[in-house]
C-alpha cells in the first residue's frame, strides 16, 4: 500500500545518507580526496547466503595496467571494500521477527567494530540468536601481511619503515616484497658498541617490514638510442621516516627494485609477466655477488628482490598452497554478526567467505570509488 511504500521510501534515503557521510569521513581520513565525487561509480548491493554456499579467495580491485588496454579507460577503480552485516541465525533473540532483509534504520546507526572469531567463539552456543562462528559458518577470512608497518607503527622514530599499502602518487600496488623472517633473530657479540648495536637494529628492523610494491605505467625513461623521453613500467618500494623535514620533505624514499621496461615488450597479462619473471630470476644460480651475474636481460635489479616479491593475487601460489594463507600473510576471521561494519582496502587484502552451515548469512555491501589515475599520470606525453 501507499504508506508503506513511503515508509520504504524514508527507509532507503536514510541508508543512503548514512553511507554517503561514511564514505566523505573516510575520504577524510584516509586522504582519498576524489573518493567524495558523487558522480563516481560507487557500488552498493545486498548479498545473501544460505547453508552450504561459500565465496573462494580474491581480490575486489587490480592495477589498471593488469586489466588491459581498459583498464585505464574505466572512469574510477573500487577504493574501500565495505559490509554492514544483517545476518539471521533463525532462532529466538533480540531482533524483530518482522524485520525485513535491509535489519532497519538502528543497524546502520549503530557503530560497532569488526568482531575476530576468538571475540565470539567464548561460551556463546547461538541460542540467544548472535552469530557463532563454529555453529553458522559464513566467516570473512581475510590474508593481512604479517610484517608490514608503516612508519608511525614504530615506537623508535628514528628508524624507517614503510608507506600506506594500497596506492602511492596514484600508482596501485601490485605485490608485496617480502620481510626475512629468519634473519630478524640475529644478534650481535658481546662486545660490540652502542652505535654498532644501534646500526644492527636498524638493520633487523627493515629486513622484518614487509613491503608494498607499487606498480609506475609511466615512468620517464630516456630512451638511449633517441634520447627521447618515453613512458616505461617500473616496480618500487617507498621508505618513510616517522619524522619529516622543516622544508617540507616528506621523509619518503622511493627505491627502485626493477629496470624500466616497454609494456610492448610483454606478452600476455602484466600479472603474468611479474610472476614468471620473479620466479625464473630467484632460482638462477648466480649470486648477487658475482659481477657475471648482471645481465641485461634482468628485470630485478637484486637477486633478494626477485626472491621476496610476491604478487597481490597470485592465484598459482594459492592452489600450490591449498587452505594455507598467502606468502608472509597471517589469517584474521570476522564473524558476520548483524549491526557489524568492516571496510578494507579493495586492492591490497585477499579474503574469501568460509561455507555457511546453519542460518542466512546477509549483508548490505558494496564499494567506494577513486578516480582512475589519467593517462600518462603525473606527466604529460
Amino acid at each position: 500500500n501507499t504508506e508503506t511504500d513511503d515508509e520504504e521510501k524514508i527507509l532507503l534515503h536514510s541508508i543512503q545518507i548514512k553511507l554517503q557521510q561514511l564514505r566523505h569521513d573516510l575520504s577524510l581520513i584516509l586522504h582519498r580526496p576524489t573518493m567524495r565525487n558523487n558522480e563516481l561509480g560507487h557500488e552498493c548491493y545486498y548479498s545473501q547466503s544460505t547453508p552450504g554456499s561459500s565465496l573462494a579467495r580474491h581480490m575486489d580491485e587490480r592495477h589498471e595496467e593488469t586489466k588491459g588496454t581498459r583498464g585505464w579507460l574505466l572512469p574510477s577503480r573500487r577504493s574501500l571494500s565495505w559490509l554492514i552485516y544483517l545476518s539471521e541465525t533463525g532462532k529466538e533473540d533480540n531482533i524483530n521477527s518482522n524485520d525485513d532483509d535491509r535489519g532497519g534504520d538502528a543497524t546502520m546507526t549503530k557503530s560497532t567494530t569488526t568482531t575476530s572469531t576468538d571475540d565470539d567463539d567464548g561460551d556463546d552456543n547461538g541460542d540467544n540468536g548472535v552469530w557463532n562462528a563454529h555453529i553458522n559458518g559464513g566467516l570473512l577470512r581475510t590474508f593481512p601481511q604479517k610484517h608490514y608497518r608503516r612508519s608511525d607503527d614504530y615506537d623508535d622514530k628514528t628508524w624507517e619503515g614503510t608507506v600506506e599499502c594500497g596506492s602511492h602518487n596514484g600508482n596501485l600496488q601490485v605485490g608485496w616484497l617480502l620481510a626475512k623472517e629468519e634473519k630478524d633473530r640475529r644478534s650481535g657479540g658481546s662486545g660490540d658498541s652502542s652505535d654498532d648495536n644501534d646500526d644492527r637494529e636498524q638493520r633487523m628492523m627493515s629486513m622484518t617490514t614487509t613491503h608494498p610494491v607499487f606498480l609506475d605505467s609511466w615512468f620517464d625513461h630516456i630512451n638511449p638510442y633517441t634520447g627521447v623521453a618515453e613512458p616505461h613500467c617500473i616496480l618500487y618500494i617507498v621508505y618513510k621516516s616517522p619524522t619529516s623535514s622543516d622544508d617540507g620533505d616528506d621523509g619518503t624514499r622511493i627505491e627502485y627494485i626493477t629496470v624500466p621496461w616497454s609494456i610492448d615488450a610483454v606478452e600476455g597479462n602484466m600479472a603474468e609477466f611479474l610472476h614468471h619473471r620473479a620466479r625464473l630470476e630467484s632460482n638462477s644460480s648466480k649470486k648477487d655477488d658475482d659481477p657475471t651475474s648482471s645481465l641485461s636481460s634482468s628485470l630485478f635489479l637484486q637477486l633478494e628482490y626477485a626472491q621476496q616479491f610476491h604478487l597481490l593475487e597470485d592465484r598459482d601460489a594459492w592452489m600450490m598452497r591449498g587452505e594455507e594463507p598467502p606468502a608472509g600473510s597471517v589469517v584474521e576471521d570476522y564473524v558476520p554478526v548483524r549491526g557489524t561494519l568492516v571496510v578494507f582496502d579493495s586492492v591490497t587484502l585477499p579474503h574469501e567467505v568460509t561455507a555457511v552451515v546453519e542460518g542466512r548469512r546477509a549483508a548490505l555491501a558494496g564499494w567506494f570509488h577513486e578516480e582512475t589515475q589519467p593517462l600518462g599520470g603525473n606527466a604529460q606525453w
